[in-house]
């Protein structure tokens, strides 16, 4: 078996040329229309997509839609990689993507290893965010319980002493003549004083 050296690899620029003079679309011929069909997008078009797939997917801050997945993948492809200009009407873009076959051209002409990589962050992005928002739900929800077991903690030290007959004692107050601020601030100084 040879050893691969500098002298027997091929030259980036030779690659370069040779690849360059490859047709960069197909043009399809779709119901009378003349579709071109990228059979790649630069990097900086498939985070684009991405970045318009999952922003779409999401409603408000945390409601994933994932009824909505397929069709914005799909808009966002067919989008990408022809001159096609998809309709602003859902129902039309709906029909456009199910009822006819746009997006299988598309899928047939563009580049198999290209679509498979975006479907494949598509999914890895939604999981992300879904486990982060997780995460973040997970973080709130242990912050509320630390809350509650201090203001638990803090209620309970404010009340121990208190005796039912004293409790009832407050509510007959407070529901007979109504909350009186000054009646009020003199039952809770009555109660410490007794206390001490």
């Amino acid at each position: 078996m040879k050893a691969i050296t500098s002298k027997n690899k091929i030259n980036f620029k030779d690659m370069l040329q040779a690849v360059k003079t490859e047709d960069r679309y197909t043009d399809v011929e779709w119901h009378g229309k003349h579709v071109k069909v990228k059979k790649t997008i630069p990097v900086a078009d498939v985070v684009k997509l991405l970045d318009s797939v999952t922003k779409s997917m999401f409603i408000g801050e945390n409601t994933y839609s994932p009824e909505t997945v397929s069709f914005i993948t799909k808009c966002q492809i067919i989008d990408a990689y022809t001159n096609v200009e998809l309709p602003e009407d859902v129902n039309e873009g709906v029909y456009l993507v199910y009822e006819t076959d746009l997006f299988d051209i598309v899928r047939d002409n563009a580049s198999d290893t290209q679509l498979g990589d975006i479907m494949d962050a598509i999914d890895k992005r939604i999981s992300y965010i879904l486990n982060t928002n997780i995460d973040v739900v997970e973080r709130d929800l242990h912050n509320h319980e630390d809350t509650l077991a201090n203001m638990n903690s803090v209620f309970g030290d404010s009340i121990s002493g208190i005796t039912p007959e004293d409790m009832q004692k407050f509510v007959d107050f407070i529901s007979g003549d109504g909350l009186d601020e000054k009646k009020l601030v003199e039952a809770i100084a009555e109660h410490n004083a007794k206390k001490e």
